[in-house]
């Protein structure tokens, strides 16, 4: 299928590794003009060759933390300079740390806040005026399972993705008349470095592939949800054909989420 995004400019956060790199990737393979952000420059230079090396586009890579209000518009701003306004953006941001409410201090609170809420709004804020402009948008938020079932040992996310998740939901009723689409993905347990932190978390000493393996035998497909799997939701999503789906959760997730609705 082609998605209709040839061309289109994107940027990605967070997409050094995991899902922010799986989704640029996908985006790049559909023709899309990629812009790929995280806060480590080396990882990030890596990032880029490697999506050069599997989709043969060019990549433009400017590191950012997107945390900080300042700096997200910094980057936006970049982007437009050197590819043309945003008009993809895929907001995704690792998340806080594990932990129960009595390993949380209040300023823990108060900084992942910052890092679940604040680089969408952030984000969202400097792409805005151009999407607005022109009448066309893709915003995709990668968030996690906890928006809609909580995650054992992760209370910040299962206290604030929610909140990130409501914000989409506002913004999507907004700007729907210009549009713009605004959506979560969802992911369940995936192959990344944030699963293995919390299997860590919960089993300290463990090896990795014995935590990996651990957590996919627990999910209904058996298996941990592969990167890929989540960035072709992502890439969906972004698409012409997606135009009538906004304010939606997509759960990638292998079953986990085992509600009727």
């Amino acid at each position: 299928m082609d998605l209709g995004i040839r061309g289109k400019v994107a940027l990605v956060t967070g997409a050094s590794e995991g899902l922010g790199l799986a989704s640029a990737r996908a985006l790049a393979g559909e023709g899309a003009q990629i812009a790929i952000a995280a806060r480590r420059p080396e990882r990030l230079r890596a990032a880029a060759e490697e999506i050069c090396a599997a989709t043969g586009a060019e990549i433009l890579a400017l590191p950012a933390d997107v945390t900080d209000r300042a700096a997200s518009a910094r980057l936006v701003e970049e982007v437009a300079k050197r590819l043309g306004p945003v008009e993809i953006l895929v907001a995704n941001c690792g998340g806080p740390r594990p932990g129960s409410f009595c390993d949380l201090a209040w300023e823990d609170w108060a900084q992942a806040f910052g890092q679940v809420v604040g680089p969408l709004h952030h984000l969202a804020s400097a792409v805005l005026p151009a999407m607005r402009e022109a009448c066309w948008g893709r915003i995709v938020s990668i968030q996690s399972v906890s928006v809609r079932q909580p995650v054992a040992s992760l209370l910040l996310s299962n206290a604030l993705r929610p909140a990130a998740a409501a914000l989409v939901k506002g913004l999507a009723a907004e700007l729907a008349p210009f549009g713009i689409t605004v959506n979560v993905v969802g992911p369940g347990p995936s192959r990344t470095g944030r699963i293995l932190q919390l299997g860590r978390f919960r089993s300290p000493g463990a090896e990795d592939e014995e935590i990996a393996r651990s957590l996919g035998e627990d999910l209904p497909i058996g298996r941990l949800v592969e990167p890929d799997e989540v960035a072709a939701a992502v890439a969906w999503l972004c698409s012409v054909q997606a135009a009538a789906v906004t304010g939606a959760y997509f759960p990638v997730d292998g079953g986990t989420i085992r509600a009727q609705m």
